[in-house]
């Protein structure tokens, strides 16, 4: 065990703040087990919180973390004693729509297709300030219930309009994160939802008054951009994305998009109608300006990675770094694409089951990403595809946990590859130190202290001496809640 020095910060100074010893059965992170048992409360971790900074100061051992130095100020007061708890880092969500909170779990039939279900958000969304603020406000509180501490959010616009509601909310309360401002735009002019174009795009993201990569409010939550999907923003509409991302020259900020969600989305990229052109034609934006950049492409990720709408040999829509969601639809010409174009994927397990991707595609071939080295992380789409009582109740939740323990039950992985998905792998999606998201050697690699995601609790009921594999099993395929200890922040 390393002992991180409890006076001195190398950057800050003295440490400040409070001391907070979490006792528990056993430490994981994405590593695998870092503190294998030794009793039910037989591994402990030592940190200092300052506001929503939460400082790792020693972990291992029970015995070995109470001769710490600055064990000996502790009161009575700072120790949280969880029994046969396995304690691990607070969690990554790098995909989520808390602005759509306040609609609340809905069951959907796979077979009555994508678009009716996006007919529902579309007339359920909030669509003035408050009410926003407050779905954002409910989700921020039950991913705090569910051990999530940094987050990817989506900023919806509202009927095609850009809006910095959400983004402020979540920067209000989040420690850490991305909100990503959500526009839309095909075809050109300034016209209106939809079909406004990059025009439109433009000002109504100028009007939001947001510094595109730069953090907003108290905690470290970054603003960036949200081209919606390829069937809703054009080629140029990804330009202007790119463009405002590389603006701030100290930090671009990376651009994320849903890419390969649906059958639908496959049926107007490669042949130019079904159910999405009918919904344009609905709205009133289907021309034929419009209708020419579609039906040319091979695929949604080969329109988007391979340059396609319409055009020859374009160049890619999105950089190295820019984040992708979903990748249901990918076959192995778009894997190697998502290889090239060195883009981050962001898979939501239980949102592709909600909408029965796998009945169109096959199952999801995250594996096949991780092993060509493409980074994959995990998100929970909204509440709207968590089960009811995910979304209802005293067992009310949204993390990554319960996303983790589905590939766990159903698809066989290994517990260290899903924790790394929640934890390193959701922080480098989103920009964020990786090594804020795991709980090993303190004070190590010369550093006297370091920074951490915080700390949480999954109920196991532990008891001393089981293996190291029993543990992982405990945490992604058991059932026991999870609970965050530090920080306490929603």
């Amino acid at each position: 065990m390393n002992f991180a020095d409890p006076q001195e910060n190398p950057d800050n100074g003295p440490v400040s703040g409070r001391l907070s010893l979490i006792l528990g059965a056993a430490i994981v992170d994405g590593s695998g087990v870092v503190v294998p048992p030794g009793g039910n409360m037989g591994a402990a971790v030592l940190v200092r919180v300052e506001g929503q900074e939460v400082t790792l100061l020693a972990t291992g051992p029970t015995p070995d973390v109470l001769r710490h130095a600055a064990a000996g100020d502790l009161e009575r007061e700072g120790w949280v004693m969880r029994p046969g708890a396995v304690l691990l880092p607070a969690m990554v969500n790098a995909h989520a729509h808390l602005d759509l909170t306040h609609i609340g779990a809905r069951r959907h039939d796979p077979a009555r297709g994508f678009v009716e279900w996006v007919g529902m958000v579309r007339a359920e969304r909030a669509r003035d300030e408050v009410t926003t603020r407050v779905a954002v406000q409910a989700g921020l509180a039950l991913s705090a219930r569910g051990g999530v501490v940094a987050i990817g959010d989506i900023c919806g616009a509202v009927e095609g309009v850009p809006r910095d509601w959400a983004a402020r909310e979540l920067a209000a309360h989040v420690p850490m994160g991305v909100s990503f401002v959500e526009f839309f735009g095909l075809g050109g002019g300034l016209g209106g939802g939809l079909g406004g174009g990059p025009e439109r795009a433009r000002a109504g993201l100028e009007a939001t008054g947001l510094k595109w990569g730069e953090e907003l409010g108290r905690g470290e939550v970054r603003v960036s951009l949200s081209p919606h999907a390829p069937y809703s923003v054009g080629r140029d509409g990804f330009g202007l994305a790119g463009y405002l991302a590389g603006s701030n020259a100290a930090r671009r900020a990376a651009v994320c998009t849903h890419l390969a969600e649906c059958a639908e989305e496959r049926q107007l990229v490669t042949r130019g109608d079904g159910p999405f052109a009918e919904l344009l034609k609905g709205i009133g934006i289907w021309n034929e300006e419009i209708a020419a950049t579609f039906g040319r492409d091979r695929s949604p990720v080969a329109r988007v990675l391979g340059g396609g709408g319409g055009g020859v040999g374009g160049d890619p829509w999105l950089t190295a770094g820019d984040i992708v969601v979903h990748c249901n639809d990918v076959d192995d010409e778009d894997m190697a694409l998502l290889m090239k174009a060195k883009v981050h994927v962001v898979f939501c397990p239980r949102a592709s089951a909600y909408f029965g991707a796998a009945a169109h595609f096959g199952p999801h071939r995250y594996r096949e990403m991780l092993e060509a080295g493409v980074n994959v992380a995990l998100g929970t789409d909204s509440i709207i595809n968590l089960p009811e009582h995910e979304a209802t109740g005293s067992g009310a939740r949204i993390g990554v946990l319960d996303e983790m323990r589905l590939l766990a039950r159903r698809d066989g992985v290994d517990a260290t590859t899903v924790l790394a998905m929640g934890l390193g792998r959701g922080a480098r999606a989103l920009g964020l130190d990786e090594k804020m998201f795991g709980l090993s050697d303190p004070g190590g690699a010369g550093e006297r202290v370091r920074r951490i995601s915080g700390v949480v609790s999954v109920d196991a009921r532990l008891e001393a001496h089981v293996s190291r594999a029993a543990v992982l099993e405990a945490v992604v395929k058991g059932d026991g809640a999870v609970s965050m200890v530090e920080p306490v922040w929603a």
